[in-house]
C-alpha cells in the first residue's frame, strides 16, 4: 500500500468492512443497488435477496454509466422496479443514498405517483409522501443553509418510524428531526428517478432501503461511514 506524503494527506483509516446486508440488516433490506456491480443503462440489479431490480427498455430513456452508478439527465430518464415495493403503514423504513447532483431544481428520487414519493423537492427540502392525501405529506426543512449545493457528491439517510417521526442525516453534517403523521395507507414505490417533483438530474452512485430504522447510533454510523468513505464524501 502506497502512502501519500505532504501536508494534509492523512490516509484513510476507516475500514469499509460493513455492507448493507451485514448482520440483522440482511433480513430487513428491501433493495440494494450497489455501485459498480450489476449496473447498466438498461438494468440495475438488486443485490438484496428480493429481486427488486430496476430496468428501462426504452433506449432514449435510459440513464448512462457514470462513476460506477447511473447518470439521469433530468429530462426523461427513468428506471422502473420489476416489483411494486409496498411499505406498510405500521412499518419503519430507512433510505440511504449517495448521489451527485447536477442541478438544484426539483428532483424525484423514488416514487409511484404524485402521492407516493421521496424527493429533493428543491435544494432545501426533502419531501416524503404516502398514499393518503389527507395527511401523509411531510416536508423536512433544515434549520440552516442547504441540504446540498449542486454540483457535488452528497449522501443522505432518511429514517421514518411508523409513528410518523422522521430523522434526516446528510453529508453536510446536518441532522434534523420532524414529527409527521403516520401513513395510514402506507407508501408504494415503483420508479427510480421519477417525475412528479421533476426528473432526477444527477448521478445515483448507490442506494439501499430497509424495512427498519437504525436502532443505535453505532448502526447509523456504519451506514454513514459506508457512504462517506466509499465515495470520498467528506
Amino acid at each position: 500500500m502506497a502512502l501519500g506524503l505532504g501536508i494534509n494527506t492523512t490516509p484513510l483509516t476507516t475500514p469499509l468492512s460493513w455492507e448493507p446486508k451485514d448482520g440483522r440488516f440482511n433480513d430487513e433490506l428491501i433493495f440494494w443497488l450497489k455501485n459498480n456491480t450489476n449496473v447498466s443503462p438498461a438494468a440495475w440489479l438488486d443485490e438484496s435477496d428480493n429481486n427488486n431490480d430496476v430496468t428501462q427498455g426504452t433506449l432514449g430513456r435510459q440513464p448512462t454509466i457514470n462513476e460506477g452508478g447511473l447518470k439521469f439527465d433530468g429530462v426523461d430518464d427513468l428506471l422502473e422496479f420489476d416489483n411494486l415495493i409496498t411499505i406498510n403503514p405500521d412499518s419503519d423504513f430507512c433510505l440511504c443514498i449517495a448521489l451527485e447532483m447536477d442541478s438544484d431544481t426539483s428532483n424525484t428520487l423514488l416514487e409511484e405517483n404524485t402521492l407516493n414519493k421521496i424527493s429533493l423537492s428543491t435544494k432545501q427540502l426533502i419531501t416524503i409522501s404516502g398514499d393518503d392525501p389527507e395527511a401523509a405529506n411531510v416536508t423536512a426543512i433544515p434549520s440552516s443553509t442547504t441540504i446540498y449545493d449542486s454540483p457535488e457528491k452528497i449522501w443522505i439517510i432518511i429514517q421514518r418510524s411508523a409513528n410518523g417521526y422522521f430523522n434526516v442525516t446528510d453529508g453536510n453534517n446536518k441532522t434534523f428531526n420532524i414529527t409527521g403523521q403516520p401513513f395510514t395507507k402506507g407508501i408504494t414505490i415503483n420508479k427510480l428517478g421519477g417525475f412528479s417533483d421533476g426528473y432526477l438530474d444527477g448521478t445515483i452512485l448507490e442506494v439501499f432501503m430497509y424495512n427498519t430504522i437504525f436502532q443505535h447510533a453505532s448502526e447509523l454510523k456504519k451506514a454513514e461511514d459506508h457512504l462517506k468513505y466509499k465515495f470520498s464524501i467528506y
